[in-house]
């Protein structure tokens, strides 16, 4: 994300939004965009430590500091050792990562006005038919955490939402 399209929360804001608490580090920061991803994170970014059947974030939460994180959201700080996390890195805890990643995207998708437009496509989840008949791949994949993690992906200059 773009430092002019990202969305801008403070550290209170994340807080009140994931209904976490913050464990450690700094409570004045302000966090420019989301990731759930420690190789795209961008500096000042909040990374979300999301778990799956073949993964797990609180992994890859030390990646993400080192690449200037602004915050972090954990659901499980045994995973992780506190005292190697910088101390101007805000730590949140949540009771489930996911949840809280869908209520930061609730939260942030509640500061617009604009009408939202469903699409559907049965073809392909990731891909889409140009003018010319083929079909082509998208630049980003919208899975199920996708789908809340797209509603950051928004430019206050828009419209709507799709």
């Amino acid at each position: 994300m773009t430092s002019n399209s990202a969305p801008i929360f403070s550290i209170d804001q994340v807080i009140k939004a994931v209904g976490g608490v913050l464990i450690a580090g700094a409570a004045e920061n302000t966090v420019y965009g989301v990731s759930t991803d420690s190789r795209q994170v961008e500096k000042g970014n909040i990374f979300i430590a999301l778990q799956g059947e073949n993964f797990d974030g609180h992994g890859f939460v030390h990646k993400a500091v080192e690449k200037g994180v602004a915050s972090v959201i954990i659901s499980n700080e045994a995973l992780l050792d506190l005292k190697k996390v910088d101390k101007a890195v805000s730590v949140i805890k949540a009771s489930d990562t996911l949840q809280a990643l869908g209520d930061l995207a609730h939260n942030y998708r509640q500061r617009f006005s604009l009408p939202v437009i469903g699409l559907n496509r049965v073809f392909g989840q990731d891909d889409h038919k140009g003018n010319d008949g083929n079909y082509y791949w998208t630049k980003k994949n919208y899975s199920e955490n996708g789908r809340k993690f797209k509603q950051f992906d928004r430019d206050c200059r828009r419209q709507y939402f799709a």
